[in-house]
Order: C-alpha cells, then sequence, then structure tokens
C-alpha cells in the first residue's frame, strides 16, 4: 500500500485588503514563486496574492502566517494548484492554510503628515537615518555605493566582491549618478529611462531595483524640494518615473510600484513613517530606535531593506549636498 500524506495545517494572522478582496470564495489559482521571502500565488483572472512568514509584515496583498509557520511554505512546487475552501485555502493536497479571522490591513499612507513636523526635527532625524544606513549597508546593494556618489568620486572597482555584486554596483551607478540631476532640472525623457534602467535591476522578489523606485516615491514625497526646484509637480512626475519601470519589472514589482504610485505601502514603511513623526522620549533615545529600525530593515535578503531606505534617503541627502555646494 502507498504511503498516506499527512497535511500540514498552519494558520495566518492577517491580510491585506487586496489579498482579503481577491480570495473569495470561489478563488482558485497556482503557486507562481517560490523565495525566501514569501510564496507568490497567480489566480485564474491574473490577480496575486502573496504568502509571507510573520517577521515581513502586512501589505496589501499579502496573508501573513503566524510566529514560527512559514517553514511549510519552502516546499511548494511551482503549479501547484490552490484553491478556497470555507476559512481555508488548500494547497495540492498537502498544505492547508487557515485564512484570519479578522479586518483586512489598510496600507494607505499619507507621507504628506511628515510635514506638519518641526524641520530642524526631520533634518535631524532623516540625517540619522541615513548615516545608520550608509554605515551598514551591504556593499552589493544601491545603499553601498551611495557615499562614493554623492561624494562626486568615480566608482572604483571592488575586486574583493563576488560578480553578481560588483555587476550591480556598475548598473546601479548607471541610474543613480544622473537621476537627481534630471529631477532637479526637470529633464523628464532621461528620468523616464532611468527609471526604467532601475526596475528588475538586482536580486530579491520584487528586485533590489524595484524598491530602490518605491522608497524614492515615498522619499521625494517626504523631501520634494529636489523636484520643487524644476519647477514641475511632483505626482506627475513620480508617475512617469515610475510608468517607465513597467516593462522591466515583473508581475509583483509593478503591483508594488502601482501601489506606491497610489500612495499604499508595506508596514515597514508605516513603522518608518511613525518613527520619524515620534517627538516622544530623550534625542538620544529618537536616535536609538532609528537606528533599530534600519536594523531591522537590514535584516532582509538580497539587500532589499537597504536598497528601499537609498530611494527614500536620496533626496534628502542630495538636496543637502547641493545646499553645502
Amino acid at each position: 500500500m502507498g504511503q498516506v500524506s499527512t497535511i500540514v495545517r498552519i494558520q495566518a494572522v492577517h491580510w491585506g485588503e487586496k489579498a482579503a478582496a481577491r480570495l473569495h470564495d470561489d478563488w482558485l489559482g497556482r503557486v507562481w514563486i517560490t523565495e525566501p521571502e514569501g510564496v507568490l500565488l497567480f489566480s485564474e483572472t491574473g490577480e496575486i496574492v502573496r504568502l509571507v512568514p510573520y517577521e515581513i509584515g502586512n501589505a496589501s496583498c499579502y496573508v501573513v502566517l503566524a510566529p514560527g509557520q512559514a517553514d511549510a511554505l519552502r516546499r511548494l512546487k511551482r503549479n501547484t494548484w490552490v484553491w478556497r475552501v470555507g476559512r481555508e485555502l488548500w494547497i495540492g493536497d498537502s498544505l492547508t492554510i487557515c485564512l484570519p479571522d479578522v479586518e483586512p490591513w489598510t496600507g494607505l499612507l499619507a507621507w504628506s503628515a511628515l510635514h506638519g513636523v518641526e524641520e530642524a526635527d526631520l533634518r535631524r532625524r532623516l540625517y540619522w537615518l541615513a548615516d545608520a544606513l550608509l554605515a551598514r549597508a551591504p556593499e552589493g546593494s544601491f545603499a553601498g555605493i551611495l557615499p562614493e556618489l554623492l561624494a562626486g568620486e568615480e566608482l572604483v572597482d571592488r575586486p574583493d566582491l563576488g560578480r553578481q555584486e560588483r555587476l550591480l554596483r556598475w548598473r546601479a551607478a548607471r541610474v543613480l549618478r544622473p537621476l537627481m540631476p534630471a529631477l532637479e532640472s526637470g529633464d523628464m525623457v532621461v528620468v523616464e529611462t532611468l527609471g526604467n534602467r532601475a526596475a528588475g535591476l538586482g536580486p530579491g522578489a520584487p528586485p533590489a531595483g524595484d524598491h530602490f523606485l518605491m522608497g524614492l516615491v515615498a522619499g521625494l514625497r517626504v523631501w520634494p524640494h529636489v523636484v520643487e526646484a524644476s519647477g514641475l509637480k511632483l505626482e506627475p512626475v513620480l508617475r512617469r518615473m515610475v510608468l517607465g519601470a513597467a516593462e522591466r519589472t515583473g508581475l509583483l514589482g509593478w503591483t508594488m510600484l502601482q501601489e506606491a504610485l497610489n500612495h499604499v505601502f508595506s508596514e515597514p514603511w508605516h513603522h518608518l513613517a511613525r518613527a520619524l513623526q515620534d517627538n516622544s522620549g530623550r534625542p538620544d533615545e529618537q536616535h536609538a530606535r532609528l537606528v533599530a529600525l534600519v536594523q531591522a530593515w537590514l535584516e532582509r535578503p538580497d539587500g532589499l531593506g537597504a536598497s528601499g531606505l537609498a530611494g527614500f534617503v536620496l533626496p534628502f541627502l542630495w538636496h543637502q549636498r547641493v545646499m553645502e555646494a
């Protein structure tokens, strides 16, 4: 007699608004991609839902598993059927996920709320954030090359790094070096071209370049002075920059960037916004909170957290450099 497989049951504790809406009672789809940060499900109608470990946190199209239950996802095979039955997701004949019995999480985030923070306080906290990031960023990430570019130096070869890290440094530099001058002068042809080059660049799912662009959208909303210098309006500039990425990124990255344009961000970005607005405690306590936040972001695989934060701090750091010059 053949051995009967055991069905593993795990619990999901949160889900985003889009995930809850898409996983309707007769939902049917397949496993599409399995990555360290989660499993992407793809429906028959072309909609995506992502199953993620608890540590990743909420996002609009995420279903968040309870702590310690993500190991079961690593065994999932591409194209395995997934369907909803009652309050459960059945994945093949070996895994069942119990869906959350809570209200869906909303990712709407108004970065404009930071404009209510005293500019001196916001400036100081952005300096702390950038300093903590640049001192700890992985060499093979977007953040890793910012010190050289902001100093106006030529990017040096790094034979001590692996081939992929060296290639990413070179490609990222081709994007970052002309990007801020193009935004400052309002050269939208160059901005669109560079948005296209950044999309899909580097490791990860979505790739590091997509996380950089998402961070840049948020960073320009917090510190819009660079775009304002061109006389252009910020939101149309962001839209054209991101639309240039459409043909180069995948479905998950494109979804993430569209959500950023629509002011929807995942949970870690909400934590960042609250930390930058938090006036409680002494300055050294505020500094410690931001350093701890950066450290948590840097623990994400493939330098994705570092790349997102690099896009976020770049408008502020560039503006400070121009002011000092």
